[in-house]
């Protein structure tokens, strides 16, 4: 899955996933801070953070920080993998 946030309005602060099946490795980076590459194209920031996943491995992230400043993205290992994702949705989500 490529690099993306989890802060949906109505969503969180909490996200716990527990990863099933195959390895993978999340990635955290900051968000695109604006900055021109050379050929005019945005550049991507590095990787800051790096974690490898297992069957029955728990990630939680928590605070709206962590989605406001940061994304994150998971490389799977090319075996079969799922994530149970759980998360608080609150009334306003469905607004």
């Amino acid at each position: 899955m490529n690099f993306h946030d989890d802060g949906e309005r109505g969503l969180g602060p909490v996200v716990a996933t527990l990863s099933l099946g195959g390895d993978a490795t999340l990635s955290f980076r900051k968000k695109d801070t604006g900055k021109l590459a050379s050929k005019g194209s945005r550049r991507p920031s590095r990787k800051l953070l790096t974690l490898k996943l297992r069957h029955g491995d728990i990630t939680i992230m928590e605070g709206e920080a962590v989605q406001r400043l940061y994304e994150h993205g998971v490389e799977i290992d090319g075996k079969l993998r799922f994530a149970a994702t759980c998360r608080k949705i609150s009334l306003e989500h469905y607004a």
